[in-house]
């Protein structure tokens, strides 16, 4: 029976994170290892640390490990899609964490990562292009980007018109019914 080491990779990927904080706080303390006992100085020294993840002979990895302001782990997302006649995995969609410049992940409570999309795979999205929609559409949610006065216009002179036209044709057919009492609209006065 092979065993599944993939549930222990993250695993590895702390113990060494912890194993480089703690060397981190020996260097800047000059190996005063009672500096150690503090916990928020071993946790300072996680904060926006950055190394390689493991990599396995099997093709499957961690990725490079990239820690916030609040010394979580800046996420790493991937969306898959398995086509009902394949058996093949295809990648649709890669999201890696983007730093926030100028950011204070203490003062705001946010790790100041963004998440970064690119569209992997084209063709798959239902749109004209194939492409991956638009974050926020072209005219915003709620229609507020655009400008309709030339739709409004066009639509205003439209009604009038028509409104003109009719009224027009009412007052034609009065006047002639005025002038020839019991006349239809297809005989003539005489």
């Amino acid at each position: 029976m092979k065993a599944n080491i993939f549930g222990y990779l993250h695993l590895y990927d702390s113990l060494k994170l912890y194993s480089l904080a703690v060397r981190k706080v020996l260097n800047e303390t000059n190996n005063n290892a009672t500096m150690l006992n503090d916990g928020r100085l071993v946790w300072n020294a996680m904060r926006r640390m950055s190394f390689e993840g493991v990599v396995t002979t099997a093709g499957g990895a961690t990725g490079t490990v990239n820690m916030d302001d609040l010394s979580d782990r800046a996420p790493l997302f991937a969306a898959f899609f398995i086509a009902p006649n394949r058996d093949k995995v295809l990648k649709m969609v890669s999201m890696e964490s983007v730093l926030v410049p100028n950011c204070n992940g203490l003062k705001n409570l946010s790790g100041c990562y963004d998440l970064k999309m690119s569209d992997v795979m084209t063709g798959f999205w239902p749109s004209e292009n194939g492409q991956m929609p638009l974050d926020e559409p072209y005219c915003g949610y709620r229609g507020q980007r655009c400008s309709y006065t030339l739709e409004i216009a066009l639509l205003g002179s439209v009604v009038a018109l028509i409104v003109s036209r009719s009224s027009s044709s009412a007052i034609a057919k009065r006047e002639l019914w005025i002038r020839c009492p019991g006349a239809s609209s297809t005989t003539t006065c005489a």
